[in-house]
């Protein structure tokens, strides 16, 4: 049914006998101003069987090529939709509650504090990516080099644009703390995204540097 329902979102107004004119075939008459959303949700369950074609046209391809076509179209417009819905679902303040590593050193662990903000198409993420709380300076106005490395390297700020494409978020920094996160001409960083309720799961697919070889799943949940 909630196929259906997104069917009817995208497509609801699209009737059957407009994607499918009269010339070289037939509809039961019944059929023929049904949306065609309804014609596929009652045709391909049976619930209307008559709802087909009647008369078989003389080109073979076109019988052939218009369902197809159709459908084609039917499942673009599904996949608009999703996005649109993950798009608004993603909106708000986020933090990570659980990060899962891959590769030799595999773990799974709770993470140090974070923040993940989604406003329209925009994005900001600060974390400190380290397993255990990071060390305090001895002497704030006299810190050493190695003190400074331990305490800023365990640590993400960025923020740019994102976009919700398929199943995928993709993030383009145009601010961060590493100035080669946020070179022109970089690819996007991109992640598998699934939502559930307050609770969206992140796997790395791929960044600036290509393809990720050993994925990081982040188990983030919303922040009220």
């Amino acid at each position: 049914m909630f196929l259906y329902h997104v069917l009817r979102k995208t497509m609801g107004s699209v009737t059957f006998s407009e994607l499918f004119p009269s010339e070289g075939m037939e509809a039961e008459e019944s059929c023929r101003e049904v949306t065609y959303a309804d014609f596929l949700f009652e045709y391909y369950t049976e619930a209307r069987p008559e709802c087909g074609f009647i008369k078989k046209p003389s080109n073979t391809m076109e019988v052939t090529m218009r369902p197809v076509a159709a459908l084609l179209i039917l499942l673009a417009g599904l996949s608009v939709s999703l996005s649109a819905q993950a798009l608004s679902a993603i909106q708000g303040a986020w933090r990570a509650s659980q990060i899962q590593t891959t590769g030799p050193t595999a773990a799974t662990y709770a993470p140090q504090p974070s923040l993940y903000l989604f406003a329209g198409r925009h994005y900001s993420i600060v974390s400190v990516d380290s397993r255990e709380a990071r060390p305090q300076f001895r002497d704030p106005a006299n810190f050493t080099e190695s003190e400074a490395l331990e305490i800023w390297s365990p640590f993400t700020g960025q923020a740019g644009t994102f976009e919700v494409v398929g199943s995928e978020l993709r993030t383009m920094p145009t601010v961060a703390k590493n100035p080669h996160v946020m070179g022109a001409g970089r690819q996007p960083d991109v992640y598998r995204i699934s939502l559930q309720g307050d609770t969206m799961t992140l796997t790395g697919v791929s960044n600036r540097l290509g393809p990720v070889a050993n994925p990081i799943t982040q188990t983030l949940v919303r922040v009220r």
